[in-house]
């Protein structure tokens, strides 16, 4: 993932923001009226991760096992 830096109208460096394997589907999603993002993904586990950046970090805030070992679309 890469920081949006608001100031420079520019998004950093690519960054690791979790330990794991390959994400498998993701989703990105912006808030239309504050500096926040949130992001999810499936891994190959079948795990369901949901991240926060809320202006200067990201976050990982919770998890939950789906079971689908695949995209869900």
């Amino acid at each position: 993932m890469r920081d949006y830096i608001d100031s420079t109208n520019a998004f950093g460096v690519a960054a690791n923001t979790f330990a794991g394997g390959t994400a498998i589907q993701s989703v990105l999603c912006a808030s239309p009226t504050k500096n926040e993002l949130i992001a999810g993904y499936v891994n190959a586990a079948g795990v369901l991760q949901v991240m926060c950046f809320k202006g200067t970090a990201w976050s990982n805030e919770w998890s939950i096992t789906v079971g689908a070992s695949g995209p869900l679309l």
